[in-house]
């Protein structure tokens, strides 16, 4: 367990931390805190980043289950998870011009907290071995 110093956050020291990195499609791409949540998950479940069948699972997974949540929690987590930055003033902005209404940075927080403990819930619960024909096994 990591010590912090007088006067440090978690928060802080998370915000400050290096960028995790996966690569996808033969590039590395860097993961916001929404991806890095979500692959933490994925790791505690078993999952494994060098398995490509497994990524790619994992990345389905998430994607699929993106629908099953509430429009406005699905539309602040899509974004998230889908930009490598997730600036959430852009996120803010993205969102009230799509939704024709000022939306809050609390909001936005409201919704990716509620949207991302359900999906880190969901991948949690699976397990992602995956057999030489590409399915999971159970």
């Amino acid at each position: 367990m990591q010590r912090f110093s007088s006067g440090q956050s978690r928060r802080r020291a998370c915000r400050e931390a290096p960028v995790v990195q996966y690569v996808d499609a033969g590039k590395w791409r860097a993961l916001n805190n929404i991806q890095r949540r979500l692959f933490r998950a994925f790791l505690r479940s078993g999952g494994n980043l060098l398995n490509e069948g497994e990524l790619e699972a994992f990345i389905r997974y998430v994607e699929a289950h993106l629908w099953l949540l509430p429009l406005k929690v699905r539309a602040a987590i899509d974004l998230a998870w889908r930009n490598e930055s997730a600036q959430s003033a852009a996120i803010v902005r993205e969102l009230s011009q799509r939704e024709g209404a000022a939306v809050s940075p609390q909001a936005l927080r409201q919704r990716l907290s509620r949207g991302l403990k359900v999906v880190e819930a969901l991948v949690q619960q699976r397990q992602w071995r995956v057999s030489g024909n590409g399915v999971a096994a159970k």
